[in-house]
């Protein structure tokens, strides 16, 4: 069968293209880092840590709010996307801008509740900034869906321009606040809430191109809807992972912690950008050819990827006091430990980021949510008994903690791609067809 000869190859000139892609990827992220980088280097220096920590806790609960009414419907339309070779993208446009309407209201009502019954829960926090911070959960919630799928479409490089956008609009609003000596934590915030809104503008330009209009299919909420309840579950444990140290350690710990605390976290989610570069490439890749059929493709670029990081790993360990000097200033010394000790969960990370297609596209939506949210619970209890007794040292440990186990998670996803691969490759075109069909499989 031609197609499951191409397809057990491992063709050179496919796993060139995917890598091109993915170093252009990784370039572009990288392009948003160093425009990025003044940027966080002005606001830690002009507003100081507890201003920092003030900014990041303020938008820390807006997308908390967007994640978790979001429902992961953006990840559900790439299975969907998947299981239907990409041909429902323009009903999904219109289905998922709906949503999106219904769920950012839900999250204003819900957040709106939770300040009047519990003020207490978002600290110290001006309201004024939370305020202008919560303007901008339809333009997350917006961002994950066109963003989603603009990825399954293939159509990378264009998610990647938008997000470069986005962060070239913030720094330019923060540096003409900066030089007119009005640079605020609300006009930081502000300059946030622009660069999302462009982000998601030129998305939607992209998608509505791409589509050729929009469409509307409400058969399809059902389907997202059955998908995203089942997927939730990972997004809300992502999003305790990510979310629910900042803001712990704010309550336990203050602004200053918290602004030493983030820094330290930016830095580490910046050394897995070759492997999050990867993942986000592969979307596309996994989408057209299925997960199996990928397979062999995905699983040379991830051994490459994972050497990379362990390389940049080692360098930053000798690198971290230069790196966070140059960036944020004495201030900011402190950092220094915990971005050391952070570094041990890079690897775990990146593996995360290369497997995320191999979880969404096949489906397995109860596995990774569930996996998910205990290991998410655990990084929550952790961080209730530590961040108390030993600050933001008790969240760094549990973060630590959370990525050393997504290893053994995500190397057992790798090992049972790997032999359902092999399985498929051993039965030979014929056995091929009728295990698993003459088309690349595309869900589990």
């Amino acid at each position: 069968m031609p197609m499951f000869r191409r397809f057990t190859r491992e063709p050179r000139g496919a796993l060139l293209k995917l890598g091109l892609e993915s170093l252009e990827t990784a370039g572009v992220q990288v392009l948003s880092l160093v425009i990025s980088i003044p940027m966080l280097a002005i606001t830690a220096r002009w507003l100081g840590p507890e201003g920092r920590g003030a900014f990041v806790t303020s938008t820390t609960w807006s997308a908390l709010a967007a994640t978790c009414c979001g429902l992961s419907l953006g990840m559900v339309a790439i299975h969907e996307m998947t299981r239907t070779s990409g041909r429902r993208l323009k009903a999904l446009l219109g289905t998922l801008l709906l949503l999106a309407a219904v769920v950012s209201a839900a999250a204003w009502v819900g957040v709106s509740a939770l300040f009047h019954i519990d003020r207490s829960a978002f600290g110290s926090i001006s309201p004024s900034w939370l305020l202008v911070a919560f303007a901008g959960v339809p333009f997350l919630v917006g961002r994950e869906y066109l963003s989603s799928l603009l990825i399954a479409d293939g159509r990378v490089p264009i998610w990647n321009r938008a997000q470069m956008a986005g962060v070239l609009l913030s720094f330019c609003f923060v540096g003409i606040c900066a030089l007119t000596g009005t640079l605020t934590v609300a006009a930081v915030i502000l300059s946030w809430l622009a660069g999302q809104i462009l982000v998601c503008c030129i998305c939607f330009a992209a998608v509505y191109k791409s589509a050729a209009g929009v469409g509307l299919d409400l058969s399809l909420v059902s389907s997202l809807l059955s998908g995203g309840y089942k997927l939730h579950l990972n997004a809300i444990g992502s999003i305790l992972i990510s979310s629910i140290d900042v803001l712990m350690v704010n309550s336990f710990a203050g602004a200053h912690e918290v602004g030493y605390y983030q820094l330290s976290i930016k830095l580490i989610t910046n050394m897995a950008i070759v492997a999050q570069a990867v993942g986000v490439v592969s979307y596309g890749t996994v989408v057209k050819l299925g997960p199996d059929g990928a397979w062999p493709l995905v699983r040379r670029i991830c051994g490459i990827s994972m050497a990379l990081v362990m390389l940049g790993t080692l360098g930053a360990v000798w690198a971290a006091p230069i790196m966070i000097f140059v960036i944020a200033g004495p201030a900011f010394a402190p950092s220094v430990r915990f971005f050391r000790w952070m570094l041990l969960a890079v690897p775990g990370l990146s593996l995360a980021n290369l497997m995320a297609p191999q979880w969404i596209c096949r489906g397995f939506f109860w596995s990774a949510g569930i996996l998910t949210f205990v290991v998410a619970g655990s990084n929550a209890l952790g961080n209730f008994i530590l961040v108390p007794r030993y600050g933001a040292m008790g969240a760094v440990v549990s973060y630590i903690a959370v990525y050393l186990v997504s290893i053994v998670a995500n190397g057992g996803m790798f090992v049972m791609c790997e032999m359902r691969w092999r399985r498929r490759f051993r039965a030979g075109p014929q056995q091929s067809a009728a295990l698993y069909g003459s088309e690349p499989v595309s869900g589990a």
